[in-house]
């Protein structure tokens, strides 16, 4: 078994460098297809991902978990076939309901064939199996097939794709990266485990299954769903505004997924082997992590909006400069909520505080859109998504100081707070003093990274994290 360390390396390495490809790709296609078009294709995206919801029905979190629990190779093999069997009876459902209403809703038939490639996306999703290689700590795999394949499909793009009417064949690159995943993941699975009919343990994990499940669509009702309404409600436009003031907190976001994800199965397999000392000290170290990456950048990007929204999509997109500024605080309030129940409350086994929370989730979500949406558009949907989240982690915070399962560190927090309110003037005043904003953007990133390494976090924080990532960081 690999180092958290080792697999916090591949997977940061990969989840950076993913969206260093994003980032590379997403000036490029809002340029060619507009605002309107780029909503057209996310708002197709996300109606995809509300369908993916229920096709995998919380196989994705329950199979990392599972998995981690097994050693042998027999048990692992029916573990892993029942875990499958369950997610292609939820894909075939999933595909009864999606297939007719691409024929019977008319926003769906007016881009038949964008829905119909997604079709082929919610499929062999369920073939991609990404929870078992995440099981088994199999970082380096995943990090080397997904760059290998995301590369490919960046060169794919800068190709064939130069015109606006390239937009279908730009979603069909999309989906062949779930197509071309699903392959290679199903033949390189059978060196770990032996598929079999028989043998199999459903009923071990419908319940989990369906309860995360459960907590997955209702999720979606407070993320995907608020695309979907806007696009339903207001236009396609206005999809591509928030769809892009978003896209910097998903990419930041991103990367300390890497973490929560590879700490889920360590998490259990700690719990398993009653190593409460070593839990208890990851569980620091994540909060850690979380306070020192994301209230920096919260301050920093939201002092930055429109210089990094125009540089990312252009002058068209400039209107999302202020929605990236009311919805960039989500990076340090759902980066709490990922640590509390990916590592805290799903390893315990509180998978029914995880469907009450998006309980709370869908609740407020819908409530919020019909009343802010409908009247704001993308600024009601940017509030209404931030307050959510809000509530969402509120409940897990409550949950899990009530039942007194792990320790939160506010000092720390207030610290990192405090030493990052200076980023919002070095900002302020570098604006004033250079009207060229490449030098702008430059000498404020320049001036933040050095209060951030060389004065608080190593004299006034005394952050142990980073000594521990960058040893030399204390020489």
């Amino acid at each position: 078994m690999a180092s958290v360390k080792k697999n916090f390396a591949y997977n940061s390495f990969l989840s950076v460098s993913g969206y260093l490809i994003n980032l590379i790709l997403f000036p490029y296609c809002t340029r060619i297809f507009g605002v309107e078009l780029f909503g057209t294709l996310n708002f197709t995206q996300n109606i995809v991902q509300y369908f993916l919801f229920f096709a995998s029905m919380g196989i994705t979190h329950i199979g990392v978990r599972e998995v981690a629990k097994h050693t042998n190779k027999e048990d692992l093999s029916k573990c892993y076939s029942s875990m499958l069997v369950l997610n292609s009876i939820y894909t075939l459902f999933a595909l009864v309901v999606y297939l007719p209403l691409i024929f019977y809703i008319n926003k769906f038939a007016a881009q038949k064939e964008l829905f119909l490639l997604g079709g082929f996306q919610i499929l062999f999703t369920m073939f991609t199996i990404e929870w078992f290689f995440r099981g088994i700590e199999d970082f380096k795999y995943i990090t080397i097939r997904s760059l290998v394949i995301k590369i490919l499909y960046a060169i794919s793009v800068f190709l064939f794709i130069k015109t606006p009417d390239d937009y279908t064949l730009y979603f069909a690159l999309t989906v062949a990266i779930t197509v071309v995943n699903a392959f290679v993941n199903f033949i390189y699975s059978k060196r770990f485990i032996n598929f079999s009919f028989f043998n199999l343990d459903l009923k071990k994990y419908l319940r989990s299954s369906l309860s995360l499940g459960a907590y997955s669509i209702l999720t979606s009702m407070y993320t995907t769903f608020n695309v979907v309404f806007l696009g339903f409600v207001w236009n396609d436009i206005q999809v591509g505004y928030y769809t892009t003031a978003i896209k910097l907190y998903i990419i930041i976001l991103g990367f300390y997924s890497a973490f929560t994800g590879v700490m889920l199965p360590r998490m259990t397999a700690l719990l398993k082997d009653n190593n409460k000392e070593a839990y208890n000290a990851m569980i620091s170290k994540s909060l850690e992590l979380l306070y020192t990456v994301a209230i920096p950048l919260v301050f920093y990007m939201f002092a930055m909006a429109p210089e990094i929204i125009f540089f990312l999509a252009g002058e068209e997109f400039m209107p999302a400069a202020n929605l990236s500024r009311i919805v960039i605080p989500m990076l340090f309030v759902v980066g709490v909520a990922q640590v509390l129940n990916f590592q805290v409350l799903i390893p315990k086994g509180y998978d029914r505080v995880a469907l009450l929370a998006s309980i709370i989730g869908a609740v407020v979500g819908v409530s919020l859109n019909i009343i802010l949406t409908s009247k704001f558009s993308s600024t009601g949907t940017c509030i209404t998504v931030v307050i959510t989240e809000m509530c969402v982690t509120s409940y897990y915070i409550y949950v899990v100081l009530k039942n007194k399962l792990i320790q939160i560190n506010t000092k720390s927090f207030l610290l990192h707070v405090v030493w990052s309110l200076p980023y919002l003037l070095i900002c302020y005043m570098s604006k004033l003093a250079f009207s060229n904003s490449f030098w702008f953007s430059l000498i404020s990133a320049s001036f933040c990274c050095l209060v951030y390494f060389a004065v608080s976090q190593k004299y006034f924080i005394k952050n142990q994290l980073l000594l521990y990532i960058l040893p030399q960081w204390n020489r």
